[in-house]
C-alpha cells in the first residue's frame, strides 16, 4: 500500500511540475508579447512624438553610462540637423535669394522691367548719369528703337 501512495506522490508531483512549467511558459509568452507590443508604440509615429515631447519637457538619458548618453547626444544632434534642413528649405520657399553681382546688373535688370531713372538711382544707389546710361542700354525694344531713331 504504501508503495502505490509512493507511486501516485511521484506521478502526482511530475504532473504539478509540468503544470507549473506550462504556466510559466504561457506567462512567458504573454509577457513576449507585452514588450514587443510597447516596442512597436514607442516606435510608431505616436510614441516618438510622445518621446520627443517627453524630451523637450525634460531631457534626460535613461542611465549615467557615457555611452548611452553619447546614443542620446548624437540622436538629439541629428533630430537638430533635420529640423535645421527643413528651416533651411522653408525659409529658401519664403525669401528669393538676392541677385548676384554689382548694382549694375540688378539696375540693369530693373531698366528691362521699365524703371525710370529716379527708381534707379534710389534702389542701385547710381549717380543720375549712370542710371540714364543704364536705361539707354537695356530699357524695353520699343525704347530702344525710339532712341535709335532719334539719333
Amino acid at each position: 500500500m504504501m508503495t502505490i501512495l509512493s507511486n501516485y506522490s511521484h506521478y502526482l508531483l511530475l504532473a504539478v511540475n509540468a503544470i507549473t512549467l506550462c504556466a510559466a511558459a504561457i506567462a512567458i509568452a504573454r509577457f513576449e508579447r507585452r514588450i514587443r507590443a510597447n516596442q512597436e508604440f514607442w516606435n510608431s509615429p505616436t510614441g516618438s512624438v510622445l518621446l520627443e515631447v517627453d524630451d523637450a519637457v525634460e531631457p534626460r538619458p535613461a542611465a549615467n553610462s557615457e555611452a548611452v548618453l553619447s546614443g542620446f547626444l548624437e540622436r538629439r544632434l541629428a533630430i537638430m540637423h533635420q529640423r535645421l534642413n527643413e528651416v533651411d528649405m522653408k525659409l529658401e520657399e519664403i525669401v528669393p535669394t538676392q541677385p548676384a553681382g554689382t548694382p549694375f546688373s540688378h539696375a540693369a535688370r530693373m531698366a528691362r522691367n521699365g524703371a525710370t531713372v529716379d527708381d534707379l538711382v534710389r534702389t542701385c544707389g547710381l549717380s543720375a548719369q549712370e542710371a540714364r546710361l543704364v536705361r539707354k542700354l537695356h530699357s524695353s525694344k520699343q525704347s530702344v528703337t525710339s532712341i535709335a531713331q532719334r539719333t
